[in-house]
């Protein structure tokens, strides 16, 4: 086997790989081994070593496929030269790049759009996706990158982001301006009106998993538009906290839903690749679909977990705080048994699950 030396984090970019092989004689006994260094360009310590003891022909690639490193350019012979105690009979040398990092970058796009989507973090996913060697992947994991691909050009297109701009442009001039129309004319109320027939109609298609957020936002826009009708109407909306609050859930629901489809088939499409390419795989959270018990699942290796957030005082996990349920599923398709996992008071971690269910 291989030894490995490769750093934990290798930064992303173009590294130069030499592939020799060597034939050693330390004590009159022949023996042939075969070595590979990268480096960064003009740096001469290594980044990453491997090497194997036996091995005929030009095995660069076999040498660093297994620890995540892909050749961009073909091997070009670097000459033979002789040292104390071994020759080196083939050496030969390439540009190469690190495959963690695409997966990396394109997971880091993923949480960009999750934490603010908007029309240019989708173009980060879009290029992320991009930039993974499609001659490295298999025919499942190919498909599923150009899904993925076609979900986020969708998704990027998408007419509800001009919908978007207008209810959060025309809501900010009522806010600070206040109401100078009648209701039925107010640029708010038609703006708000028009988003929410747009959630309605995407909330009725045909495909389950982004119609659930669809339906998310659209419950969301029936109470931010009787909170604007309310305003418009000089009636009481509660402070300008809780409108605030209304408003800020209501388009936060829209900016989940327009790529949430996008993002399922990215977080699948990364997940893919990097089982293709040889690397262990630790897939993003990804929602279940309707009609489960389950909240999300997360691949991790070649095991799938399933997780559930447990309300506090549930029978089987009475916890006064709550729990995560957890399951895994194995390789073979057997269930292991459920554990639950208490939360406690601490208040950081308890923001932290309000906001995973609010994002389930």
């Amino acid at each position: 086997m291989p030894s490995n030396t490769t750093p934990a984090r290798v930064p992303a970019g173009e590294y130069d790989a030499l592939y020799e092989q060597r034939v050693i004689d330390p004590i009159g006994e022949h023996r042939l081994e075969t070595h590979l260094t990268i480096t960064r360009p003009g740096h001469p310590e290594p980044v990453a070593h491997f090497t194997t003891p036996t091995s005929y022909g030009n095995i660069g690639d076999e040498l660093m496929a297994p620890h995540g490193w892909y050749r961009v350019t073909p091997w070009e012979s670097a000459g033979r030269d002789t040292a104390y105690r071994f020759t080196v009979n083939w050496a030969y040398t390439a540009t190469v790049i690190p495959l963690h990092p695409l997966i990396r970058a394109g997971q880091a796009a993923v949480r960009a759009v999750e934490n603010h989507a908007t029309p240019k973090a989708l173009t980060a996913v879009d290029q992320a996706l991009g930039s993974l060697p499609l001659n490295l992947l298999d025919g499942p994991a190919d498909e599923v990158l150009h899904a993925a691909l076609r979900a986020v050009s969708l998704a990027e297109d998408a007419e509800e982001w001009k919908l978007l701009d207008d209810a959060e442009r025309t809501v900010s001039v009522l806010l600070h301006n206040g109401p100078t129309k009648p209701v039925q004319e107010e640029p708010a109320v038609k703006a708000i009106v028009a988003l929410a027939g747009a959630c309605l109609a995407k909330s009725d298609g045909e495909e389950p998993l982004s119609t659930w957020a669809w339906e998310r936002a659209y419950w969301t826009s029936v109470e931010a538009l009787a909170l604007v009708v309310r305003a418009v109407r000089r009636e009481e909306v509660g402070g300008a906290a809780q409108f605030d609050r209304v408003m800020t859930a209501f388009l936060a629901a829209v900016r989940r839903a327009i790529p949430y489809r996008a993002l399922f088939e990215t977080r699948r499409a990364l997940a893919d690749a990097a089982a293709s390419y040889g690397l262990f795989v630790i897939e993003m959270r990804q929602p279940v679909r309707r009609g489960g018990r389950w909240d999300w699942t997360r691949r991790i290796g070649n095991a799938v977990y399933r997780f559930e957030l447990v309300p506090p005082l549930v029978q089987d996990a009475p916890h006064p705080y709550g729990s995560v349920a957890v399951q895994r599923l194995n390789e073979d398709g057997t269930a292991g048994l459920v554990r639950y996992f208490p939360l406690g008071p601490d208040e950081e971690r308890r923001r932290t699950v309000i906001e995973a269910q609010y994002r389930i």
